[in-house]
């Protein structure tokens, strides 16, 4: 395949090098702690400039090559975003020796299939949501980080957010006192007739895959772990996937959640955890993107017997945040803010969601192993 360098002119072809597991830090980078970036993508989705601008902005990475689905759309993403090299391969990317760790921002169909690939060459992987959306496809992945030693990471950015750890402070220091119910809502209005939200192909691109993941991924994250049964009703498109789901969960120790999401709605996010003695409350359009579209970070905290007040966070860029956590974890051993133990979870309970959801609603228990 074909591979442009902005630092060298004209174009040369390249040699897809031997597919050998390395180990996953270089002495020279481990010395430097430089950690080189290959970046997966399709040129539709917008998410690629909001992490692109803050991958540019990290000083402990470097933008190596982007690759795309085309020669010229990978070109001008280079162009752009300055990096060395441009591929219109994906595997020459998981396979470049000057790559130690990728980024995956494909269709959701592909986000597992990918990562696997990434894994068995000996790179880390940052995937975006969701890492995947069968059980099956996590067990191995992780099967295949402990094997090749790499670091493999889900995409939620806003749990690396400031916001988040300070909503996670409030609940720890018992303010509100015990968690008892949880709610949260992302809706999207869609610019195509209530078509899909980013997906141009393949399937798993309704509602619950693309957004609703985000409050079930905040729940499963504040408690640690599945729920322990949860329903859903959905209404689909003419795409055939969920365009509107409502769901119930159920956890442990007397905690229930429910969520919402719709695609084709005017675009809301809403997030409020209930306790014994009190309650949070998240209520702006982009309360799962923290300054991404210059948004207040701020939350409401309401004690029994005081006044309501507004907790305000520090504001960070939450992509950038994405990647330091990702730096932190692959160059100086930090354990991931989203452990693949998490994403397990999340993807369990998604995956429950909608095998309720195919039946009416009939409760089900979401399951850590591998059920093929």
């Amino acid at each position: 395949m074909n591979a442009t360098s902005t630092l060298e002119l004209g174009r040369k072809r390249l040699k897809s090098p031997t597919s050998k597991h390395r180990t996953p830090l270089p002495a020279e980078n481990r010395e430097f702690k430089i950690l080189r970036w290959g970046v997966l993508c399709d040129e539709n989705r917008g998410i690629n400039k909001h992490f692109l601008r803050a991958l540019n902005n990290c000083p402990r990475s470097k933008l190596v090559a982007i690759s795309c689905r085309s020669c010229e759309a990978a070109q001008t993403l280079t162009k752009l975003w300055q990096a060395e090299k441009a591929y219109d391969s994906y595997d020459d990317v998981l396979t470049a020796t000057d790559v130690d760790g990728v980024y995956i921002a494909v269709t959701n169909s592909l986000h597992a299939f990918y990562a696997k690939k990434a894994a068995a060459n000996g790179k880390h992987c940052l995937v975006e949501k969701p890492i995947a959306t069968k059980i099956s496809d996590v067990l191995e992945l992780e099967e295949l980080a402990k094997r090749h030693k790499i670091v493999i990471v889900e995409g939620y950015p806003h749990l690396c957010h400031s916001q988040y750890h300070a909503i996670k402070q409030e609940i720890l220091s018992g303010c509100i006192g015990e968690i008892s119910y949880m709610y949260g809502n992302f809706d999207y209005q869609t610019n195509n007739n209530g078509g899909h939200l980013i997906e141009r192909e393949g399937s798993d691109n309704g509602a619950l895959w693309n957004i609703g993941c985000y409050p079930i991924s905040t729940m499963v994250a504040l408690m640690g772990k599945c729920p322990r049964q949860v329903s859903a009703i959905q209404q689909k498109g003419s795409s055939g996937e969920d365009s509107k789901l409502i769901g119930w969960l159920n956890f442990d120790d007397n905690v229930m959640g429910s969520i919402s999401t719709c695609l084709g709605c005017p675009t809301n996010t809403y997030f409020e955890i209930v306790g014994t003695k009190g309650r949070m409350k998240l209520h702006n359009d982009w309360c799962f993107h923290p300054d991404s579209w210059n948004k207040t970070n701020s939350f409401e905290l309401i004690m029994e017997g005081e006044p309501s007040k507004e907790v305000t966070v520090l504001s960070q860029d939450v992509f950038r945040q994405e990647i330091l956590s990702f730096e932190a974890t692959v160059l100086d051993g930090k354990a991931a803010v989203v452990s693949l133990a998490t994403s397990k979870n999340i993807v369990a309970t998604i995956e429950a969601m909608y095998k309720s959801a195919n039946v009416e609603g009939v409760p089900m228990e979401p399951t850590l192993t591998d059920q093929r």
